[in-house]
């Protein structure tokens, strides 16, 4: 299913892939259409494919949200789901298509490995509370149940499949059962035509550019590159006679600029945060900039930004945790800076 579809005509516009839609409305109402129409041809797929990609950003914000005592449920596979209402419609509709077609396989694909960047994020907002292990214990199971029960899982890292194995491994004898075939499916993003991308000649010397929403992950990243990085490449750049600009898009940053590490830069104009911006003003971001900044210190499933930066044409700046999925030689040229266990650990080196 593709999200609430006001008609299956919507299905025209999609030019990724051929696709047809038997109805419209959420999810349910679309798989009630194709059932229709499976039972009054007298066919059936071959192939149950489910994305299960939602499930972090909706049970942090859960979790963030309401007290521990609201997560008892969330035990050896069991879940409420109304804590995590798009997980909830996949796995209602994935239990549908099993027992009306028994024969088709079953494909998941996951781009997170959702358990553990649900306790990274927790960390990271100081809010994981003791009383909430238990209930990750629980997304855990819910997680590797779902995916024991397809014939394929793909994941989007090497990383994230050897994650998903060791951890079905460590939980052989529960009930979240053996995990399957999990294959990996590399990320790529479509490149911009030479002729769009701006030379580097004509781009704003010295301008760099990071781009995400201030969600506790992302803010560690950013403060941690501004007390570590940012004075590294700033002393680099002044030396050549050049003005560093470090340029913040997205929602919730402007908070920050009150105080440091933030804030001295903010004054001096080396940081500027612009907000949210629009689809055209950020390309013009892109093709301006010198420098794409990500810096990621605590995630599983890979950065997409850093490939749709490099695929606009903008050289990457990143730690070691943000080259995750990208195929590149294990030897690896650092600038500098090591990251901190309090300000979110396991980043590597940028």
């Amino acid at each position: 299913t593709l999200g609430v579809l006001r008609s299956p005509a919507e299905c025209d516009a999609c030019t990724a892939a051929r696709l047809h839609c038997h109805g419209g409305g959420a999810s349910t109402e679309q798989y009630d259409a194709y059932v229709r129409h499976a039972r009054s041809t007298h066919s059936s797929p071959t192939l149950v494919f489910l994305g299960f990609t939602s499930l972090t950003f909706e049970i942090t914000g859960a979790m963030q949200r309401l007290p521990a005592s609201e997560f008892g449920a969330w035990r050896n596979g069991s879940y409420n789901g109304s804590h995590a209402p798009r997980a909830h419609n996949a796995l209602t509709v994935l239990a549908s298509a099993r027992r009306d077609f028994p024969r088709a396989r079953v494909v998941i694909f996951t781009d997170d490995v959702h358990f553990v960047r649900t306790r990274h994020i927790l960390q990271q907002a100081g809010g994981l509370k003791h009383a909430l292990l238990p209930a990750i214990d629980g997304l855990r199971d819910l997680e590797l149940s779902t995916y024991s029960s397809a014939d394929v899982v793909i994941a989007i890292s090497d990383d994230d499949r050897a994650a998903l194995l060791e951890a079905s491994r460590a939980r052989a004898n529960s009930s979240a059962g053996v995990m399957p075939d999990v294959a990996v499916v590399p990320f790529s993003a479509e490149a911009l035509p030479d002729a769009l991308v701006t030379p580097a000649r004509d781009r704003c010397v010295g301008c760099m550019l990071y781009v995400g929403t201030c969600h506790p992950v992302a803010k560690a990243g950013v403060l941690w590159f501004v007390r570590a990085v940012l004075p590294v490449l700033h002393s680099l750049a002044s030396s050549r006679g050049i003005m560093a600009k470090l340029l913040i898009v997205g929602n919730g940053w402007t908070r920050l600029t009150s105080k440091p590490p933030l804030l001295p830069y903010v004054r001096n104009g080396t940081v500027v945060v612009l907000g949210p911006l629009r689809a055209e003003e950020l390309s013009l971001l892109y093709q301006n900039a010198s420098l794409f900044v990500s810096p990621l210190l605590n995630a599983t499933g890979i950065a997409t930004k850093n490939f749709h930066a490099m695929a606009v044409g903008l050289p990457l700046i990143t730690t070691t945790m943000g080259t995750v999925g990208m195929g590149l030689p294990s030897h690896r040229v650092g600038l500098c800076c090591a990251g901190s266990g309090g300000d979110g650990g396991g980043g590597g080196k940028t």
